[in-house]
């Protein structure tokens, strides 16, 4: 099989020489894939590619990623945050302390580094070599949010106040900057072009659990008043509106599953069916796209679940497979079951197990192919982490499903 001359160019200044680079792009370029081991060797392998990205960083924090052209990337303040609850979920499923003093280490991280404001900022902790991120420590309520469930999760772990009163400190920052209708109006991320975001979800939902273990009416009064606002951006046919980081672009899986996912975290905490309802409703439709492309996710989805794309955003496809294996386990529907089951093994079978260099062994990248439209060439913090929850709730599927459960 021949590689489209036209994607060399581009690759040329990915640093081919470096070990383990060449061998992805072809993989990729050629549709080829790796062998697919048993789910606790690529959980595993995942979480230990995780431990690495923390540790080069010489902080609590988790790398970005990896990059073909700049090597490992500054730690990242936001996905750090919500790579936390993952590590506690897999300290109680291993009993690895490894993933425990990760946590606190990452978590502790993130009080160092607390705004005065109660915010986290956007961008890297550090100088991003590719400088899309150019500005110094810009206050952002999407990664506010994100921190906040690490800080929620550890301090449920560990009962150490210090914790809540970070997540106290965050929400009353989130607070100041969503209006009567329920939408974000500032404190937003700067990058993405659409400046009216459903996407925040996932922030409304720390903020709701902020306001449960705090006992603050006000934290779960704003939160729920941005969820219902999202319900009103749900069309009949399950997709959301504003989902989108680009203006008048169709929103990637990665923010649609972001959507979906504040959703029913917040249905599930906060015990409200609406919620839940509208995140199965989307998921059930992206369920639908895929299958119709055979099992490939597209990067984005129109607003008729349709798309030309021929690359997949990773971060999404785990997203996903998450998304259908949770809803499918809760209403018993073994149709989303079986699309998670076979999406995680997708993935699996893009998990490079024995590529010579650390910083691709054991992760997951931005695209696939490695130069598809999103991250190109970079493996990635929260494609792994999103592989490593999609994994988890495959092990307890397969449990569920020998037991009848």
């Amino acid at each position: 099989m021949k590689v489209d001359q036209g994607r060399i160019p581009e690759f040329l200044r990915a640093r081919p020489e470096v070990p383990g680079h060449t061998e992805i792009f072809l993989r990729d370029a050629m549709s080829l894939t790796e062998n697919i081991g048993e789910d606790l060797e690529h959980l595993i392998s995942a979480l230990d590619w995780l431990v690495r990205s923390q540790q080069v960083t010489g902080t609590g924090g988790f790398a970005a990623g990896y990059s073909f052209q700049d090597g490992w990337l500054p730690p990242y303040p936001e996905t750090t945050g919500y790579i936390i609850p993952t590590l506690w979920d897999a300290y109680a499923r291993l009993s690895n302390e490894q993933y425990h003093d990760a946590a606190i280490k990452a978590a502790d991280w993130e009080i160092d580094i607390q705004m005065d404001n109660g915010a986290v900022q956007a961008g890297y902790w550090g100088v991003d070599p590719q400088g899309f991120w150019k500005d110094d420590r810009i206050p952002a309520s999407f990664n506010t949010g994100q921190v906040m469930q690490g800080w929620n999760r550890t301090f449920i772990e560990t009962r150490e106040k210090k914790y809540l009163d970070a997540s106290c400190h965050a929400a009353e920052y989130l607070l100041r900057y969503i209006d009567e209708e329920g939408i974000f109006q500032e404190g937003l991320s700067p990058g993405p072009t659409n400046f009216i975001r459903s996407y925040y979800t996932r922030a409304a939902h720390a903020l709701a659990w902020t306001g449960q273990l705090a006992e603050k009416d006000s934290y779960l009064a704003s939160a729920k008043r941005h969820l219902d606002w999202v319900l009103t951006c749900q069309h009949k046919n399950g997709w959301f509106e504003n989902a989108n980081f680009l203006l008048n672009k169709p929103p990637l899986t990665h923010t649609m599953a972001y959507t979906a996912e504040g959703l029913f975290d917040a249905g599930v905490l906060l015990k409200d069916d609406r919620y839940a309802a509208a995140s199965f409703h989307h998921a059930d439709q992206a369920m639908h796209a895929c299958e119709r492309r055979g099992l490939f996710l597209p990067a984005t989805l129109d607003s008729k679940w349709k798309s030309m794309e021929k690359f997949s955003c990773l971060p999404g496809n785990a997203q996903f497979a998450g998304l259908w294996l949770r809803h499918g386990m809760r209403v018993e529907d073994l149709c989303l079951i079986n699309a998670g089951l076979k999406m995680v093994d997708w993935l699996k079978g893009i998990q490079s197990l024995d590529n010579p260099n650390d910083g691709i062994r054991d992760g997951i990248g931005g695209s696939w192919p490695i130069d598809g439209g999103y991250s190109i060439f970079r493996h990635l913090s929260w494609a792994a982490k999103y592989f490593i929850d999609a994994v988890m709730l495959s092990m307890d599927a397969k449990e569920g499903l020998k037991t009848g459960v």
